[in-house]
């Protein structure tokens, strides 16, 4: 099964995949490690990052064939459509009172 953390930023994917990687399970971060690409927005009206889909493709065939739990962190336009099939968890912060 893979899940994606996705969220806006600063709402604690980070800390989330960190605690899911402490606990032993497999957990991949997009934003760092060369995963995203900048590619034309599809309006013609600038860039946006997007998901290496090469690099995607290859680790989510990988990951099928080992039967265990991936976790995928990261936020680009491409993110809930490339992962078919998986779930996904979504980020927010709640301020303490």
């Amino acid at each position: 099964m893979a899940i994606l953390v996705t969220g806006m930023s600063g709402t604690g994917k980070s800390t989330v995949l960190n605690l899911l990687a402490e606990t032993g399970f497999r957990v991949v971060d997009t934003d760092v490690g060369g995963w995203i690409e900048e590619a034309p927005a599809p309006y013609g009206d600038g860039v946006e990052r997007q998901w290496r889909e090469n690099r995607i493709d290859a680790l989510l065939a990988e990951h099928e064939r080992s039967g265990e739990a991936l976790f995928i962190g990261g936020t680009v336009w491409t993110s809930a459509s490339s992962i078919r099939g998986s779930t996904t968890l979504y980020c927010s912060v709640h301020p303490s009172r």
